[in-house]
């Protein structure tokens, strides 16, 4: 059991650090179950035990992971064996399995195969598992139930094949969510406010001042009042929007419709269904109205931002926010606005807008204007 152990760890080293890319990391498994014998020979001659195992898991996409498991454990002692066996005493078994999971919604479901030794015996293994998990503190943590199969091997197991059933508990260690890097603010190029024309001097002659000239004006005829850069026509672009929505209220206060002075906000529901990323096809007049605020505005790119709430998987979250960027993307596309006009770009849960998780689900139409030297921040 030793050997397999220092088996165990030295294959899984060199399994995970090739199956999938280093950034998303390994997950670890660790499961409790009891163990109870179901095949006849194996019910007659040992009792409930116990099968800890271990697992290292890297992710292939969201809903799927690949494993290596490493499992050792006894089964108990029972009273009496079956005519024609030696009482074995305790049941020990240890197990090296490669393992598929797909999960989803805090469920999974796994299968697994590799081999394994029971009592001298080298045999087969096979596992078929499912489970729920919950998270608890630092630990997601639920139920797993299990079938292992062992099949005869060729030196012959001396009770035959085994099935084993596990009922227990399965501890994941949640993984830290990284805190976003600092991403300095993007720049965009911003003229110079033009100085207050120089007062006017008064001359000497005797005309009536009806009306207040820019001399008695200790502005010079009014300042230049900075209110912030307007890239936007807001009135004309709910308009355009509200056309769209069949006159109703494109940019209603608390509706699912924002036009700010720089971008266009739409809350992930009028685009996509929900955990979906392809555009809704009662959303593609939203998506025409938005091309045709394009040709109306003297806009030179767009960056379409997709974004998400802090719930969920990190990384389910981030490969959303970006697929949802990129559908979006290519509906402008379809409606007309130039491809080498628009990027797209997903940032996951790291910019939550407010303390509403349903407003951070959205997707942001940056605008940039002609001249303007703004890029997406990486």
């Amino acid at each position: 059991m030793r050997a397999l152990s220092h088996a165990s760890a030295a294959i899984a080293a060199a399994v995970l650090t090739t199956i999938a890319p280093a950034a998303a990391g390994p997950e670890v498994t660790v499961e409790v179950p009891a163990a109870v014998p179901v095949s006849e020979a194996q019910a007659a001659t040992f009792g409930t035990g116990v099968l800890p195992a271990v697992g290292l898991y890297q992710r292939l996409s969201p809903h799927l992971a690949l494993g290596l498991r490493a499992r050792v454990g006894v089964l108990g002692d029972a009273a009496a064996p079956m005519d024609g066996h030696v009482d074995p005493g305790w049941g020990g078994l240890a197990t090296l399995t490669f393992a598929l999971r797909a999960s989803g919604a805090g469920a999974w479901l796994e299968a697994a195969a590799g081999g394994g030794v029971t009592g001298a015996d080298p045999v087969p293994a096979v596992e078929l598992g499912a489970g729920w998990a919950t998270r608890v503190g630092a630990l997601d943590v639920g139920p797993a139930v299990r079938l292992i199969y062992l099949p005869a091997g060729d030196a012959g197991a001396r009770l035959g094949p085994a099935q084993l059933a596990l009922i227990g508990l399965e501890l994941r260690p949640t993984r830290a969510r990284r805190a976003p890097r600092p991403r300095p603010a993007p720049a965009i190029a911003i003229a110079a406010p033009a100085p207050a024309p120089a007062p006017t001097p008064r001359d000497v002659d005797t005309l009536l001042d009806v009306a207040p000239g820019c001399a008695s004006d200790p502005t010079g005829c009014g300042a230049v009042v900075d209110d912030g850069e307007v890239l936007i026509d807001v009135v004309e672009t709910c308009s355009v929007l509200a056309d769209a929505l069949d006159g109703r209220d494109a940019c209603a206060a608390g509706g699912d419709i924002e036009v700010a002075s720089d971008r266009i906000i739409l809350a992930d529901r009028v685009l996509f269904k929900v955990r979906r990323a392809r555009v809704r096809r009662a959303a593609r007049p939203i998506v025409r109205a938005i091309a045709t605020a394009w040709t109306r505005g003297d806009w030179q790119r767009l960056i379409v931002e997709g974004h998400a709430d802090v719930r969920g998987d990190v990384v389910f979250n981030q490969w959303l926010s970006q697929l949802r960027a990129e559908r979006a993307r290519a509906a402008l596309i379809a409606a007309g606005v130039p491809a080498d006009a628009i990027e797209a770009v997903g940032y996951g849960s790291t910019r939550p807008r407010s303390a509403d998780h349903d407003a951070n689900r959205r997707v942001e139409f940056v605008i940039v204007p002609r001249g303007a030297t703004r890029t997406v921040p990486r």
